[in-house]
C-alpha cells in the first residue's frame, strides 16, 4: 500500500508495553480508499507484533540461561555457561574448560558486577532470524514525490550479533541484554502496481510479488530488536520493466523476531 502524502491528523495510535514514549510516536497518514483493506491488515499485524513483544518482556530472563557467554574480568576472558541466578543476586556460571574438574569450574559473580567496566558477560555470534519491514520510504521517481510503502515484507536475516548482559534495577527482571546486530536481509513481499507507478503502461491495479534484499542494522534491548534497513525490490512478474521502483533503493523501518 502506498501513501503518497503525509498530511493532517488521519490516524494516531499509541501502544505502550514498557517501551519509552519517545520511541512510539503517532503516525499521521492519508490513505487511498482502495487501499484501506490492506492498511487494516497491516495495522492488525503490527498490533499483534507489539502485543507479543510485551509478553516476551515478561519472560526475557529465561532466555539468558544455559547459553554460552564470554566472561571478561580484568582483561582476562573465558568461555562460560550461565546456569542460574539466586535470591542473593549472584550468577552461577560454569567455565568451559575440560582441564578443570566439574566442581572447581563453577563460578559465582554478583549481578551488579556486570555494570562495572572491569566485568563483562558478552555474546558474539552468527545470527539467523526472521525480520519484517512494515514501512519503506521510497525516493521520488517519475515525477512522484517521496512515498511510504506499508506493504508487509518477510525476510530472513543473516548477520553478526554482539550482546552484553547488564543487571537491572527491576525486581521482576534482574538481567537485561543490550547490543546490536548487523547483516543482510532477503525475502519476499508485495508492492502495489498501478498506472501511476508504471507511467500508465499497466492499467490494472494489483499487489505484485517482489524479491526484497538489502542490509540491516538493529539495536537490541531487553530481547527486542528494532532497526533500519536499506534495500531494493525486484518485481517478479511481466510488468517489471514498467515499474518505476524496480531495483530502486528504499529506507525501511525493520523489526526482528528473536528465534
Amino acid at each position: 500500500m502506498y501513501i503518497q502524502k503525509l498530511e493532517g491528523l488521519a490516524i494516531r495510535q499509541k501502544i505502550s508495553c514498557g517501551i519509552p514514549n519517545y520511541v512510539m510516536a503517532g503516525l499521521s497518514i492519508t490513505i487511498r480508499p482502495s487501499q484501506s483493506t490492506h492498511f487494516r491488515l497491516w495495522l492488525v499485524i503490527s498490533i499483534l507484533i507489539f502485543s507479543s513483544s510485551c509478553a516476551v518482556l515478561k519472560k526475557q530472563e529465561d532466555a539468558f540461561y544455559n547459553r554460552t557467554y564470554r566472561l571478561e574480568q580484568n582483561d582476562i576472558g573465558k568461555e562460560v555457561t550461565l546456569l542460574t541466578s539466586d535470591s542473593l543476586n549472584y550468577l552461577k556460571l560454569k567455565a568451559q574448560d575440560e582441564n578443570i574438574d566439574s566442581i572447581a569450574n563453577i563460578l559465582y559473580i554478583a549481578e551488579n558486577d556486570l555494570n562495572i567496566s572491569g566485568t563483562r558477560l558478552t555474546d558474539r555470534s552468527l545470527e539467523f532470524d526472521l525480520v519484517t519491514v512494515p514501512a519503506k520510504l521510497r525516493p521520488d521517481a517519475a515525477d512522484l514525490p517521496y512515498s511510504v510503502d506499508l506493504n508487509l515484507t518477510a525476510c530472513l536475516f543473516v548477520g553478526y550479533r554482539y550482546e552484553r548482559l547488564i543487571a537491572s534495577r527491576s525486581a521482576s527482571n534482574k538481567l537485561q541484554n543490550i547490543g546490536f546486530s548487523v547483516g543482510t536481509i532477503g525475502g519476499l513481499g508485495t508492492s502495489m502496481i498501478a498506472p501511476w507507478f508504471t507511467n500508465d503502461q499497466v492499467q490494472a491495479e494489483y499487489n505484485g510479488i517482489c524479491l526484497n534484499y538489502g542490509l540491516a542494522v538493529f539495536f537490541n534491548y531487553r530481547n527486542q530488536s528494532i532497526g533500519l534497513s536499506v534495500g531494493m525490490d525486484h518485481l517478479l512478474d511481466k510488468n517489471r520493466d514498467f515499474w518505476i521502483y524496480q531495483d530502486k533503493p528504499w529506507l525501511g523501518l525493520t523489526y526482528k523476531f528473536e528465534l
